[in-house]
């Protein structure tokens, strides 16, 4: 991809720099994304180890603030990865 075809550049390909994709394109299905990263997306960095700060529970299995609903947004972003 030249970087002229494109609308927008994100640097990080960690969660921030996903999320922050998949709201633009949701919001704006027509802008072009590159993203950059020194790895592929997700797979480096903070966000490949500190996933597990997502989970919807409490350490002691309580539903925590929009645990359920931040839950399904999280699994709407995966598998929106997944199918780029």
């Amino acid at each position: 991809l030249s970087a002229e075809s494109q609308d927008l550049a994100i640097v990080g390909g960690g969660l921030a720099g996903l999320a922050t994709a998949f709201h633009l394109v949701q919001k704006a299905p027509n802008t072009k994304i590159t993203i950059f990263d020194k790895t592929l997306p997700g797979c480096g960095g903070a966000s490949s180890v500190a996933g597990g700060l997502l989970h919807p529970l409490s350490p002691k299995g309580k539903l925590v603030y929009l645990g359920l609903e931040g839950l399904s947004a999280t699994n709407r972003l995966v598998d929106a990865a997944c199918k780029a």
